[in-house]
């Protein structure tokens, strides 16, 4: 071993086998996490939730060092890109499901009390977000 890869091995040890199984179980309990939040708004609350769980098992994972001809490097890296732009992902879904829930419901959308909702209400309704406002007082 010559002396980069010591210096390399101290600064970004090598996978062990229960590593390796670990982050391939945190990456395979992720997708199942991913996919819970499936064909539904991810609100605010649970955009934050999600971070929250997973930004340090991001960060663990992207401490380590995999070698490319290892079978976790694949995975990982695709891991890493994906979460890095989770919150895209997640207002990309939004907007896809917005769109599919306002063309489900466009008749009842269409008419109510005799009014149709325009796009900003119709998002209101489908939503459901939990929204704090504050008084104002005249």
């Amino acid at each position: 071993m010559n002396s980069f890869e010591r210096l390399s091995r101290l600064i970004f040890p090598h996978l062990d086998e229960d590593e390796r199984t670990e982050i391939l179980r945190n990456l395979s309990d992720y997708e199942a996490d991913l996919s819970c939040l499936e064909n539904q708004y991810i609100t605010f609350a649970d955009r934050k939730a999600f971070t929250e769980k997973w930004n340090p098992v991001a960060a663990k994972t992207k401490s380590k060092r995999i070698p490319k001809r290892d079978e976790a490097y694949a995975p990982v890296c695709n891991f890493l890109g994906a979460y890095s732009d989770i919150n895209t992902t997640f207002s990309k879904s939004n907007v896809a499901f917005i769109k599919a829930e306002s063309e489900h419901y466009n008749s009842l959308l269409l008419n109510i009390d005799g009014k149709s909702l325009d796009e900003q209400q119709r998002m209101v309704v489908i939503c459901n977000e939990r929204s704090e406002t504050v008084p104002y007082f005249v």
